[in-house]
C-alpha cells in the first residue's frame, strides 16, 4: 500500500481512502477495522504532506482503533506507527 501511496500520490489516493476507511472501521468484522488502519499507517507514510490538511478525522480513525474490544486487533506496533506519521 505504501508503493501505490506514493506512486498514485496523495491527490488521487487520499479522497478514495476517505470515503472507505471509515466504512470499515465501523465493520462488524474485526479483520477489517484492523486492515482499515493498516492502510491508514500506510499511506499516511506515502501521502504525508496531503494528509496533513485532515489530520483531526486521521487521529480520530486512530483513536478509535485504541478502543477497539478486540484483543488480537491491538498489534504494539502498529498503532504508534499510525500516529507518528503526524
Amino acid at each position: 500500500m505504501f508503493r501505490i501511496a506514493i506512486s498514485l500520490g496523495g491527490n488521487a489516493i487520499v479522497p478514495t481512502a476517505g470515503n472507505l476507511l471509515p466504512a470499515w472501521l465501523q465493520d462488524a468484522d474485526w479483520r477489517k477495522r484492523h486492515a482499515a488502519l493498516i492502510c491508514l499507517a500506510q499511506i499516511a507514510e506515502g501521502c504525508k504532506k496531503v494528509m496533513l490538511t485532515q489530520v483531526g478525522a486521521l487521529v480520530d480513525m486512530c483513536v478509535k482503533g485504541l478502543a477497539d474490544p478486540m484483543p488480537k486487533f491491538l498489534h504494539p506496533m502498529y498503532l504508534p506507527s499510525c500516529l507518528s506519521a503526524y
